[in-house]
């Protein structure tokens, strides 16, 4: 299958979500915003050694090779190294914390 990652967030309905969000995780945290094949919602917070992402889809669940997807391209990260979980509303939540032994190296 075919994806197309968008980044959606300087779009003027979604500035003020991103403000919220960088309100509530502080000015220098990275947020954006990402369409996947139009249905596919991705948000992604970047608080230095701590990356997350949210992965929703309003019309059906979020299919696997998109969580793989996303993971590679927007973290940059195999999925192993990353923490996994879904929300009671479908929606799926990766995590991923730089290890000190990796902050070490750069």
């Amino acid at each position: 299958m075919w994806y197309k990652l968008k980044n959606i967030t300087k779009k003027e309905n979604e500035s003020e979500f991103v403000n919220f969000l960088k309100e509530q995780y502080g000015s220098d945290t990275e947020v954006n915003i990402y369409e996947l094949n139009k249905t596919t919602r991705i948000i992604y917070t970047n608080h230095g050694i701590h990356k997350h992402i949210s992965i929703s889809n309003h019309k059906r669940e979020v299919r696997e090779i998109e969580i793989h997807f996303v993971a590679e391209k927007i973290m940059k990260l195999k999925d192993e190294y990353i923490q996994r979980w879904k929300s009671d509303k479908g929606i799926i939540h990766l995590h991923y914390t730089q290890k000190v032994e990796d902050l070490a190296l750069h």
